[in-house]
């Protein structure tokens, strides 16, 4: 089995089950890239003090489609990453997560494989974000904070192995959390979800056993039947 890297911390003692986003499960089965007809727009960020430094507990959720007017051209989202990146090397870790947010926020339309590419690195940048101080707020105490981060984290890696299939950076994080997730509940969803990225990983066998599991919590699951042939 591939390595995996342990926490950045201790796990806390409970952990809720990740939220069922089954279609997007077997749309990373088989990666391909495809435009986003969707935005996503931040519900909420509060940021808060953790040792000196800022963090967000925000939430992303699907509203409206793609219009024209949303679309941003190719050569001012990369332009805005490069801004993120540095500012976020500089340590402003909440002009960054702010700055990353605007421009994965706007619905887009006719994306090209550089697009997509751009996208998938912001998605990817949240991610790490959510993930460090996901991990520090349950250090801190502050459990729901940071297994909101953590789910948040989650979705963001998906998003950007969504986008870029060959993002094995964002691949190994969702290989930590799906597996993170199966030893703390070790619910359909989450074995589902770690059945997934040992898929992409190319461990088909621990992949298999994974869906086994599934099979066993909920036989009747129609995604069940969607899973490729050589891992039912």
């Amino acid at each position: 089995m591939t390595a995996v890297a342990a926490p950045l911390l201790a796990a806390p003692k409970s952990f809720p089950p990740f939220p069922n986003s089954i279609d997007l499960d077997v749309l990373l089965l088989k990666p391909k890239v495809a435009p986003l007809t969707y935005s996503f727009k931040w519900k909420e960020i509060v940021y808060r003090d953790i040792d000196g430094t800022y963090a967000s507990s925000a939430l992303p959720v699907a509203t409206g489609d793609a219009t024209a007017n949303d679309t941003i051209k190719a050569d001012s989202i990369h332009r805005r990453v490069l801004n993120a990146q540095k500012i976020l090397k500089e340590g402003e870790v909440k002009g960054a997560f702010e700055l990353y947010s605007e421009i994965v926020q706007p619905a887009y339309s006719h994306l090209t494989a550089a697009d997509e590419s751009e996208l998938s690195k912001c998605h990817k940048a949240l991610g790490d974000i959510l993930y460090k101080y996901g991990w520090l707020a349950l250090e801190a105490g502050r459990v729901e904070t940071g297994r909101r981060r953590l789910l948040s984290a989650w979705l963001e890696y998906k998003r950007a192995l969504f986008l870029d299939p060959g993002d094995k950076q964002s691949l190994s994080q969702l290989l930590v959390l799906s597996k993170y997730a199966t030893e703390q509940e070790p619910v359909f969803d989450n074995w589902l979800a770690y059945g997934s990225a040992l898929y992409l990983s190319g461990e088909k066998a621990m992949a298999r056993e994974c869906y086994r599991r599934c099979k066993r919590l909920d036989a009747s699951a129609s995604v069940l039947k969607r899973l490729p042939s050589g891992v039912k």
